[in-house]
């Protein structure tokens, strides 16, 4: 299991790409609405582009692999593969959860 911190980011600007020997995970941080009040501004977020690899320990099943999102936590699972099957790899969708 792979778990990312992505607060304030939308699970649809996030790509994750995942073969029988690691993950990776791409997305863009979008820029913030800013907030000014009585004469103040704040933006506190860094923003762009950003790309994380993650190698398994083990190869993974990659086509019984899911992604899901909740509350600003990706979380990428994927079983161990079988040992007679072949390499492969795939883009997982991302299933956001309330």
């Amino acid at each position: 299991m792979v778990r990312c911190e992505l607060a304030g980011i939308d699970p649809q600007d996030v790509d994750v790409r995942i073969t029988d020997q690691g993950v990776t995970i791409r997305g863009e941080r979008k820029a913030e609405e800013v907030d000014r009040q009585r004469g103040t501004y704040r933006s506190e977020r860094f923003y762009g582009a950003f790309s994380r690899t993650v190698s398994f320990p083990v190869p993974v099943d990659s086509e019984r692999a899911q992604a899901t999102f909740r509350h600003g936590l990706l979380e990428v699972r994927a079983p161990k593969r079988n040992p007679d099957a072949g390499p492969d790899g795939r883009r997982l969708n991302i299933t956001p959860l309330q």
